[in-house]
């Protein structure tokens, strides 16, 4: 199983160490499912929390439709 999509960025090689060790333990495919699962808890506290990539997320939208205007 190729996983070149899945870490492209080189700026995460903490959640990368934490995939490989876990592949080693349980499985890629397990461990695969685990880190999708990881990603999905992220993105969705900082939906709830309004974050954006470390900025508010009403500022980024203010900031889209300026650009957009």
């Amino acid at each position: 199983m190729d996983l070149g999509l899945a870490f492209r960025s080189t700026k995460a090689p903490a959640l990368k160490a934490w995939f490989e060790a876990l592949a080693a333990r349980v499985g890629r495919k397990k461990a695969l499912v685990a880190l999708a699962r990881k990603l999905a808890v992220i993105m969705d506290a900082q939906l709830v929390h309004g974050l954006v990539h470390g900025r508010d997320f009403d500022e980024t939208i203010q900031v889209t439709a300026a650009a957009a205007a």
